[in-house]
């Protein structure tokens, strides 16, 4: 076969912003009309998305809680689940990628909103942008970007509540628009070193987005595209870039990557429930996207619940993008053949890209890897966002050669042609996407009533089932977790409590699981639930769901003498959580290795006669103060955490690790002030790695525009 030559570089001056306004604007206009029903904008509703509304609205709000407060700062510390876990240096938890920064002060209740809105025109417009950039029409990389942000892809994830994804969704298109601009750049220009920069830029952005599947997709497939497209030193360069870029994230990256080494990640857990493959059965939803059902959160008439019990299979394989990029790309590949003659190689590439993302996403591949006893990809059904991308790329190929081909004598005959054709497929796309846009009504946050509720619960958690919708959940301190990534100690320490098997992998464990004596040892003092509970007392039901109140919970700290501590490895520990023999009323139990030397033997496990009070200034910080009449130990029921310290009267002192997960400091008698506090682990390493990167940054530049 013959080969086609390579796009030349053009010569001429960049289109104006006023030659690409029509296109884009009907583009905008199109999405906006899919995901802006008219009713979000009568005040009191939003975007339905369930994620958000369980994991992002809450934490969101926390950090605007602590930036509007007096010497306002971003939490580094996290309170509101499981006894305490790192708050930014997760960044699935809380990332600090550009776009969710434009909307952060927005209200949590219409932040979705905006997120989503903005999200699907940047992919839309990079889209377009890399479309162009291949010299197609405005009209045929325009329905190229809509395809892309209307796909199934997205849209699903919209009412799933994946706001982390959808801010990524971008990624793929921005960085293929930054290389193709490389490609065809003169690299003697004297602007092309800024070309390089903008790449660096993009991947930081990139790699920063609280979704780590999507940009690790975008970034391995941006190399390859350096690779195939651009080549020689050329590719070297771009790479160098691309490099510098992800080094710019260190100060974010560095912190994340030492909390995913005392994470759940690191416990040998069962593989995860949304661990998916693509199975075989599923790939009919390229063409019929509603055959198999769907999940009850899906509000589809007649009701036809999804095949399989776990709707996850449903939620990671939605990759409708209608029947016509599918033909298109079949016509195109068909042609190629006929022709005996392929297309230009960025289209070869997106063609092979897009095959086998869902060769690779199919079960043959992921049973390879287990076999292997390795996990190259969590989830590759997620794969199919690069094929997502591929086919919205054939559709924007096959309008633009229709396009092209009317401007013959013909051309009203052609014209109509490809609007039929648009229309079609704007009503079939845009009318599947709409199936996962839906509404709820705003909850009004209403701090008064918040404050008073925290008030009431005072140093005490709560157990607040997180699926239960309602202003305050999560608005006080929870012994529950919702979220992919916790610390390793607390969740151990909760599965043995609950009785659950130690390889329990979930990423929703509420504290309504737990028996009375393990909740009023982690001071909860309310439970809120969905399910029934005979060993604690109701004290109201309202709207399918009761509040408990739980007998003499501990208070956040306790004292107890050195006749109450146990030295035991933690296996041990655990196992006594698991058969319910433990107290924390009475006990502590600490590592064999924290044995003092000069512990008391004997005397008194009570703490009778102490004095202790606790005072939390903020989300950081623990300050107590405390009377001792004879040795022992504070105990904080916090989760520990490398990142704390503790100082006693100023002077800084070891804190141990209690029963497996809380924290604890060795005081003497007397009045003491014992102060803890939290620092981000690997935060200044990362400042240094991300200085370092722009300082190299800044020479590759200088060193790219002197060698011009």
């Amino acid at each position: 076969m013959r080969k086609q030559t390579e796009p030349q570089i053009g010569s001429g001056r960049p289109e104006s912003l006023r030659a690409n306004a029509p296109a884009v604007g009907l583009m905008i206009l199109g999405l906006l009309a899919v995901y802006c029903p008219l009713a979000l904008f009568q005040g009191d509703q939003a975007l339905l998305g369930i994620d958000y509304n369980n994991i992002h609205e809450r934490r969101i709000r926390y950090a605007q809680e602590a930036l509007g407060a007096a010497g306002g700062h971003l939490p580094s510390w996290y309170t509101r689940e499981l006894m305490g876990t790192p708050f930014w240096s997760n960044i699935q938890s809380f990332p600090l990628v550009p776009t969710r920064l434009a909307v952060f002060w927005l209200d949590p209740s219409i932040l979705f909103s905006a997120a989503v809105c903005l999200a699907a025109i940047l992919a839309a417009l990079f889209t377009y942008l890399y479309l162009r950039k291949m010299e197609l029409g405005r009209v045929a990389s325009a329905v190229g970007g809509w395809t892309f942000a209307a796909s199934g892809y997205f849209a699903s994830r919209l009412l799933a509540g994946h706001l982390p994804l959808l801010e990524a969704f971008g990624a793929l298109p921005l960085l293929l628009w930054c290389l193709e601009s490389i490609a065809r750049s003169d690299p003697v220009a004297p602007k092309s070193w800024r070309l390089h920069v903008g790449l660096a830029v993009a991947c930081l952005c990139i790699v920063l987005c609280g979704h780590p599947q999507v940009p690790a997709y975008a970034m391995g497939t941006a190399v390859l595209y350096a690779v195939v497209r651009i080549g020689g030193r050329a590719a070297v360069k771009a790479l160098a870039a691309m490099a510098l870029g992800v080094g710019l994230s260190g100060a974010v990256w560095w912190p994340m990557l030492q909390l995913i080494g005392r994470s759940t990640r690191i416990l040998p857990l069962d593989r995860a429930g949304n661990d998916l493959a693509l199975p075989y059965w599923r790939l009919k939803a390229f063409l019929f996207p509603w055959a198999d059902g769907w999940p009850s959160q899906v509000v589809r008439a007649p009701e036809q619940p999804f095949v399989d019990p776990n709707v996850a299979y449903f939620w990671d394989t939605v990759c409708y993008v209608g029947w016509l990029p599918i033909l298109a790309a079949l016509f195109l590949l068909g042609r190629a053949i006929v022709r005996r003659r392929w297309p230009a190689k960025p289209w070869v590439f997106l063609a092979v890209v897009a095959a086998g993302a869902v060769l690779v996403a199919l079960p043959f591949a992921q049973a390879l890897t287990n076999e292997l006893r390795v996990t190259l990809l969590r989830s590759p059904a997620r794969l199919l966002y690069l094929t997502t991308f591929a086919l919205a790329a054939a559709i924007a190929v096959l309008v633009d050669e229709l396009t092209k081909a009317s401007r013959g004598t013909n051309r009203t005959l052609g014209v109509a042609i490809v609007a039929v054709l648009v229309a079609v497929h704007a009503v079939d796309l845009g009318s599947h996407a709409r199936e996962f846009v839906h509404l709820r009504k705003r909850f009004t946050w209403n701090a008064a009533d918040i404050e008073r509720l925290r008030r009431n619960t005072g140093p005490q958690r709560f157990a607040f089932d997180c699926s239960l919708v309602a202003p305050g959940n999560r608005g006080v301190d929870d012994v529950g977790f919702f979220d992919s990534l916790m610390l390793a100690r607390p969740y151990r320490a909760f599965l043995a409590l609950a009785g659950y098997p130690p390889t329990t992998n979930s990423q929703n464990l509420d504290g309504g699981a737990l028996p009375a004596p393990a909740l009023a040892g982690l001071c909860v003092k309310i439970v809120v639930t969905g399910q029934p509970r005979d060993d604690l007392k109701a004290v109201e039901t309202k709207e399918g769901a009761s509040l408990y109140l739980v007998p003499d919970p501990l208070p956040r700290a306790t004292f107890l003498p050195d006749a109450a501590a146990v030295f035991l490895p933690d296996e041990q520990v655990l196992a006594r959580f698991r058969d319910g023999k433990s107290s924390f009323t009475s006990e502590i139990f600490l590592d064999a290795g924290a044995r003092p030397d000069d512990l008391a033997h004997g005397g008194s496990a009570s703490a009778a006669g102490t004095r202790l009070a606790y005072d939390r200034p903020s989300s950081d910080e623990i300050v107590m103060s405390i009377d001792a009449r004879e040795t022992g130990y504070l105990r904080v029921m916090e989760s520990w955490d490398e990142g704390w310290s503790a100082k006693i009267d100023g002077q800084p002192t070891d804190l141990l690790v209690a029963d497996t997960f809380a924290m604890a400091v060795r005081v003497h008698p007397g009045a003491h002030e014992v102060r803890l506090a939290y620092a981000t682990p690997g935060a200044r390493t990362g400042l240094a790695l991300t200085a370092a990167s722009a300082v190299l940054l800044a020479l590759f530049a200088w060193r790219l525009r002197a060698g011009r």
